[in-house]
């Protein structure tokens, strides 16, 4: 897959060189997580991955490229701060479209968060390290805060990563923890090992916090929780993370079978009711493929 992704991208930038529209392009490549390490991804030597709060599920490979990049950055490396969402306003921006436009007053009306994307053209292209970067939620936008990520998923475990790459984690069973893949990975000897021990990569229990340097370990190999000489940093994040928590915002779903699926003329009505469950419209629309709710 990644052979045919490569070849295709470079057709596609080929494409806009011979059509001399490569000068005015910015490519964005960016995944949205690490690799699923049972579906054939390899995160190493991070640890874990898709799923996890742990550096395998969340640090991924980004580049920009194209003649729109200033001649002063090309070439450099940016080491701030970035959640894929930071990606709307950031493009907006750069389209000319204002700040106030962003707002979205009908998603304001319905009691729904603000847009949690902030514009880190800046921190990329100038090394702005004062650029912030969001407070981003699993379930949706929460706050917006100063040089740190926030994660609040419930099932995959809370994460708070500060912008000097000090990480606390929380959670009792947090996913794929023993995994670290290898440079060949996974092989025919680790398939059968999974079978044979129904292994699913094994839990980190950090319901009391985990604390890793992701700076100068990001393998996250020493847990630093129990350092006396990261007691008060401990702490901090610990009361900055439950300050956090009752922001996140939890997106409705609905079953897509059993008690709680919708009745056949409820799936007619989200299909034609913008005002409607916008995940269900999408779903139930266009027979399980993602696409607009809304007629354009």
């Amino acid at each position: 897959m990644l052979a045919l992704l490569d070849t295709v991208v470079g057709e596609l930038a080929a494409a806009f060189k011979g059509r001399g529209w490569w000068d005015r392009t910015l490519l964005v490549f960016v995944s949205d997580n690490g690799g699923h390490v049972f579906s054939g991804g390899n995160n190493y030597p991070l640890r874990s991955g898709k799923y996890s709060p742990l550096e395998g599920g969340i640090r991924v490979p980004a580049f920009v490229s194209g003649g729109f990049i200033p001649e002063r950055a090309r070439g450099s490396a940016s080491s701030s701060l970035v959640h894929i969402a930071d990606w709307y306003a950031t493009l907006a921006r750069l389209a000319g479209v204002s700040s106030k436009a962003l707002v979205d007053r009908h998603a304001a009306v319905a009691g729904l968060p603000p847009i949690d994307s902030l514009d880190v053209w800046g921190a990329i292209t100038a090394g702005q390290a004062a650029q912030p970067s969001a407070v981003h939620s699993r379930y949706g936008a929460g706050a917006l805060a100063r040089g740190e990520l926030w994660g609040g998923g419930r099932r995959s475990g809370g994460f708070l990563l500060r912008h000097d790459g000090l990480k606390l984690l929380v959670g009792a069973k947090l996913r794929f923890a023993k995994l670290r893949g290898a440079p060949v990975f996974p092989t025919s000897r680790d398939a059968a090992a999974w079978r044979a021990t129904r292994s699913r990569g094994g839990t980190l229990n950090c319901s009391v916090g985990c604390l890793f340097d992701t700076a100068a370990d990001p393998y996250e190999s020493a847990d630093l929780v129990a350092d006396p000489g990261y007691a008060r940093e401990f702490a901090a994040m610990s009361e900055r993370m439950a300050a956090l928590t009752p922001t996140q915002f939890e997106r409705r779903r609905r079953s897509r079978s059993g008690a709680h699926a919708p009745s056949p003329a409820a799936r007619r009505r989200l299909s034609v009711d913008g005002q409607a469950d916008a995940c269900r419209a999408a779903m139930e629309k266009y027979g399980g493929t993602w696409g607009p709710w809304i007629d354009l």
